[in-house]
């Protein structure tokens, strides 16, 4: 039935999300879920957003570690059993189209102290959602789940 559907969706996420945790830190934009189902999927020509958000509630009853979050325009779900707190769901819209972010802008954006700004940032690093550049002239933090890659 179309809810057996949804549960075999489901496991076709946490699925992916596994197997690419390692490059997105277990974030991941509902529509790149969209476009790797379309190459693997038996249905995935014709799975929606909405099967997807249908799909992620489903997944709830297994506990907190799959959840969508609205960052402006985009949709992405958070597949790390963690809480994002509201300064780290800033940081991450503040990231998104090049998924990157330094130290200085964060703080021109936001206001916040030094302190802040670190404490939140840490927490995305250590759940590996977001990756630290030290190479150029100011401290960068990347987010890779949020890189907007060109068409090839």
């Amino acid at each position: 039935g179309l809810g057996d559907f949804y549960y075999e969706l489901g496991i076709q996420i946490i699925d992916l999300t596994l197997k690419t945790r390692r490059q997105n830190g277990g974030i991941i934009e509902i529509n790149d879920i969209i476009d790797s189902l379309k190459k693997t999927s038996r249905r995935g020509g014709s799975i929606s957003e909405d099967d997807i958000e249908r799909a992620v509630d489903k997944l709830k009853v297994l506990g907190n570690g799959f959840r969508l979050i609205n960052l402006g325009s985009k949709k992405i779900l958070q597949a790390v059993p963690c809480e994002l707190n509201s300064d780290q769901t800033r940081i991450l819209s503040l990231a998104q189209g090049n998924g990157c972010l330094s130290l200085e802008k964060l703080k021109a954006e936001t206001s916040w102290p030094d302190e802040r700004c670190t404490f939140a940032l840490d927490g995305l690093m250590q759940e590996g959602m977001a990756w630290i550049d030290l190479q150029g002239t100011s401290v960068e933090y990347w987010f890779p789940s949020l890189v907007e890659l060109g068409e090839n």
